[in-house]
């Protein structure tokens, strides 16, 4: 078992496989779908700018700056950026 989140827009995936102290749960209010020891396997959908938005005060976080793998926080905004696209809809984002 592990938590992983699924960014999602149209056909293009970003990854985040970590609990980090469960970040993305909190910042994109979505506690419910925490399951302990992994995610529940439920989505949530919101625009491009909010999770883009999210995601940054997410890297610029403590959290972030504390986890053992220090590239990995910058390594998921740069992702993000590169492959999403503000004209191309909404985030789907999938908590496993």
């Amino acid at each position: 078992m592990a938590h992983d989140v699924t960014f999602s827009q149209k056909d293009k995936n970003v990854f985040f496989f970590g609990y980090a102290e469960g970040i993305f749960y909190q910042m994109f209010n979505c506690q419910k779908f925490d399951a302990g020891l992994s995610g529940a396997g439920k989505s949530v959908e919101v625009d491009y700018q909010t999770c883009l938005d999210t995601v940054i005060t997410i890297c610029n976080s403590v959290i972030a700056r504390n986890y053992p793998d220090k590239d990995r926080f910058p390594r998921l905004e740069k992702e993000i950026l590169d492959k999403f696209s503000k004209n191309k809809g909404n985030i789907k984002i999938r908590f496993s």
